[in-house]
């Protein structure tokens, strides 16, 4: 019914305004987080980006909930656990696909791998990549790629990208999926604020003509 609803053109512009500003400033902080990166090692590299990862979910995930008490609760829920994880409730709500939610668990496992053993720090993506047999190797492409189009060419392309440049490929497909979380948190944003804005172009309106009709009932 409210999709129906007339909603004042003030309402419209101060949505339009906030959408704009919430886009452009989650996808720049997006990038200059991992700008800062640049220097670091693969091994610390790949720790912040998926912090940066997992965070960007859970504001998703409330978001689109729509209830900030359940913020803490939604913290503490394991990342890629099948049945009660985020990337799990995040399916249901529709807010990851497949090869994303791929793409996260391919991560998470090798990040998983490295912060629980001291010997790992020194963790770099060609030797990673330089061990792992054929079919490994296409698993680790298919993953990164989660973004490339299906024709033929552009997979081949996308695939070299990831085992040649296996860094710069987890940069761009973790940008890629930052900005496609941010634009889902901004629909939420403005979905709620559109029925806002209707229920109270409703009341002013009715408040205007409340008056009238009494007056012509008199």
């Amino acid at each position: 019914m409210l999709a129906f609803m007339p909603i004042h053109h003030r309402y419209v512009q101060e949505i339009f305004d906030e959408l704009k500003t919430s886009l452009s400033s989650g996808v720049k902080d997006c990038g200059a987080f991992l700008k800062k990166l640049e220097n670091d090692s693969d091994w610390s590299f790949l720790i912040k980006v998926q912090a940066l990862i997992e965070t960007s979910i859970t504001e998703a995930l409330v978001s689109h909930l729509g209830e900030p008490r359940v913020r803490r609760l939604i913290e503490r829920l394991p990342l890629a656990d099948e049945e009660i994880g985020k990337l799990s409730l995040a399916k249901d709500l529709g807010l990851l696909d497949s090869p994303q939610r791929r793409f996260i668990r391919r991560l998470a496992s090798l990040r998983n791998n490295l912060a629980h053993r001291v010997d790992h720090v020194d963790f770099a993506f060609d030797v990673y990549l330089s061990v792992l047999d054929k079919q490994q190797l296409a698993s680790w492409q298919r993953a990164m790629c989660w973004f490339s189009p299906s024709d033929k060419n552009s997979l081949i392309h996308w695939h070299k990208f990831a085992t040649n440049q296996p860094r710069v490929a987890v940069w761009f497909a973790t940008y890629m999926l930052i900005a496609l979380l941010h634009v889902s948190v901004a629909e939420s944003q403005v979905s709620r604020k559109t029925k806002e804005a209707a229920l109270k172009t409703a009341e002013e309106l009715y408040a205007h003509l409340a008056p009238a009709t009494t007056t012509n009932e008199g």
